[in-house]
């Protein structure tokens, strides 16, 4: 299974277009634009100011919240439903569990190593495919997504304001990231999975 990802707002100040492949939606052109070094890249000293650090993951920090308001207010039959062999409601919170477990943690330590290129995600999420997060009690799922992300707000408090500007190469996007872009890209993750979340809501009838 395949999934959605945005460039943060901060890196790219341009507007995607997206194209629906299945359930996969990517941007169109903008990997080759950035590999041509067409991307708004302020100085890090000027950007990375102590008022935007904790905007740089106010959002995240509130994400499992949202979930559980969501995920808490339908049926339970619904939440684990999947449709055209997409994911569930239930698979797609998981997964922002999973993710923050086994590759934005991880990436931090990239950060705080100095590598010069981000390690590498699975497009495909054998991650998620394999928790069987429907078979999982929901009380679980929540549970782990709050226990990850307090995590990673956790070490992000704890870091100096130079080290949100300490840049590595994404290497799928091949263009460089400061730590306070992958944020934001981070929060843009979050809201496509919340967004699919409310549609499959939607579908099921729930308000």
């Amino acid at each position: 299974m395949t999934l959605r990802w945005y460039l943060p707002r901060v890196v790219v100040r341009a507007r995607l277009r997206p194209v629906r492949t299945n359930h996969r939606m990517k941007p169109t052109g903008l990997g080759h634009r950035l590999s041509q070094g067409r991307h708004h890249h302020l100085r890090s000293a000027q950007l990375v100011r102590s008022s935007l650090r904790p905007a740089a993951y106010a959002g995240s920090r509130g994400t499992p919240a949202r979930l559980a308001e969501h995920l808490t207010a339908g049926a339970a039959g619904h939440l684990v439903q999947r449709h055209g062999g997409t994911w569930s409601i239930q698979e797609h919170a998981g997964h922002l569990a999973d993710l923050d477990q086994t590759l934005f943690l991880l990436r931090l330590d990239d950060y705080e190593n100095g590598v010069p290129i981000l390690r590498a995600a699975d497009m495909t999420n054998p991650g998620t495919e394999a928790a069987q997060h429907n078979r999982r009690p929901l009380a679980a799922v929540l549970g782990a997504c709050r226990t990850n992300r307090a995590r990673l707000v956790a070490r992000l408090e704890g870091l100096e304001g130079e080290a949100f500007a300490r840049v590595a190469r994404h290497p799928r996007l091949q263009c460089p990231m400061r730590l306070v872009d992958m944020l934001f890209f981070h929060a843009e993750h979050d809201d496509y999975h919340l967004a699919r979340i409310t549609e499959l809501r939607r579908a099921a009838g729930a308000s």
